[in-house]
């Protein structure tokens, strides 16, 4: 993985908890799981999710210089999902799998979710942001993809919104009802196929290096600092690392 996207394992044994950590500009973002993972297979399955996701936040800001909450966190979900096999024998990847009991579980409403803010926790706002993303791409695609190009312009996130989804404006309620309204219906519907992509067969040259000691102190200094330890240990193991 990239240097930038980072796995961290709190309470090193098993059961264990896996969180993720993507550094990227000045704000971290710390992807959380819902769940202790209990047995071996569930921990290494939410483990790939959650490096899934943190590697999603990496790409995806490669693209969207400009990115709202729940823009990016409901990408890095939806993309996070995504599963490689086959298809009519070729390689290809299914992209944006639904999980419409956990989408179910954790509706907000759409005012709440696109005023999502970068101080208010947001645990409960990513199933929703995932739920948010996928309609607009199965339902309002062209309006979706334009608007993602305005951010790609670094175009301001608000203003874009309101020039590609004019009657989904967050200041009118009845628009916001409206939303709600939609977004409870595609629950209730067929789930919406996965977009399947063929994958060219490709050939891409990793290349392995030790890190030096300094590295891999300062990596673990930075863990701690963001980990989920409580203050009174983090502190210490961050010093001992400095």
């Amino acid at each position: 993985l990239h240097g930038r996207v980072v796995g961290y394992y709190a309470w090193g044994a098993r059961p264990r908890v896996v969180a993720g950590l993507f550094l990227d500009r000045e704000e971290p973002s710390l992807a959380l799981p819902p769940f202790r993972t209990g047995t071996v297979g569930r921990a290494e399955a939410r483990e790939g999710q959650v490096l899934r996701h943190e590697l999603a936040h990496h790409l995806s800001a490669q693209v969207l210089l400009r990115q709202p909450r729940w823009l990016a966190e409901g990408l890095a979900e939806y993309l996070a999902a995504t599963r490689v096999g086959t298809w009519q024998g070729q390689p290809a990847a299914a992209v944006g799998l639904p999980a419409l009991d956990s989408w179910a579980a954790s509706r907000v409403p759409s005012a709440a979710l696109l005023a999502w803010g970068a101080d208010e926790s947001g645990a409960r706002f990513y199933a929703p942001s995932w739920l948010l993303v996928h309609w607009l791409v199965n339902r309002r695609g062209a309006a979706f993809a334009a608007y993602q190009q305005r951010l790609a312009r670094a175009e301001d996130p608000a203003a874009a919104w309101k020039a590609e989804l004019p009657d989904l404006d967050p200041a009118d309620s009845s628009a916001m009802a409206s939303l709600d309204r939609e977004l409870d219906a595609y629950l209730r519907s067929p789930a919406p196929r996965a977009l399947r992509v063929l994958l060219p067969a490709t050939e891409i040259p990793l290349r392995l290096r030790r890190m030096e000691p300094p590295e891999v102190h300062a990596l673990r200094a930075e863990l701690f600092l963001q980990s989920l330890l409580p203050p009174d240990e983090a502190g210490p193991r961050t010093e001992a690392e400095i």
